[in-house]
C-alpha cells in the first residue's frame, strides 16, 4: 500500500504547495497529490512538473461537485499529465476523456458536498467498486473516514 501525501486543506489545494513538495520529497515521500480546486491550472502545471522532477508519482483528486466541472477536471488531469486521477464517478466520461482507465480511481458510493463525504450503503460501495474494476480502473478512492 502506498501513502499519498495530499497538498490540501479543507478539500482545496494549499497556496504554498510547491514549497511543501520539496519538504515532503526531502523526507522520502514518493506519492504526492492535490485537488482540482484551490489553485489555477498554471500552478497545477508547475506542481506536476516539480513533483515529477523530484521523482514522485503525481495524483490529482477530482472534488468537483457537478458533472460538467468533473469532466473539466478530468480533462485538466489528462492535459497536465498526472500519473493518477482520483475521484469523480462517471466512468463513461472518464473513459471518453482519459481513454485507458488504469490510472483512474473513481469514488464508489455517492460522494456529496464539499468537503466531500461518502453516502450510500456498503452494498452500493461494493457494487460501484466492482463496476470500476470491471471497467479497467486501477482501483477506487474510498472516502471511508468521511462515510455518513
Amino acid at each position: 500500500m502506498d501513502f499519498i501525501f495530499m497538498l490540501t486543506r479543507n478539500d482545496r489545494t494549499i497556496q504554498d504547495a510547491d514549497c511543501v513538495v520539496d519538504a515532503a520529497c526531502d523526507l522520502g515521500v514518493r506519492h504526492i497529490g492535490f485537488k482540482d480546486v484551490g489553485v489555477p491550472p498554471a500552478t497545477m502545471r508547475e506542481l506536476v512538473a516539480n513533483i515529477r522532477h523530484r521523482g514522485a508519482v503525481c495524483y490529482l483528486e477530482v472534488v468537483s461537485t457537478t458533472p460538467e466541472t468533473a469532466r473539466q477536471s478530468l480533462a485538466i488531469g489528462r492535459a497536465l499529465g498526472f500519473d493518477r486521477i482520483l475521484g469523480g464517478t462517471d466512468l463513461g466520461a472518464a473513459r471518453q476523456i482519459l481513454g485507458d482507465l488504469g490510472g483512474y480511481f473513481p469514488f464508489p458510493g455517492r460522494p456529496v458536498g464539499h468537503p466531500t463525504r461518502l453516502d450510500g450503503s456498503a452494498t452500493l460501495v461494493a457494487q460501484h467498486s466492482a463496476a470500476a474494476l470491471a471497467a479497467g480502473c486501477g482501483g477506487v478512492d474510498l472516502l471511508a473516514y468521511r462515510a455518513s
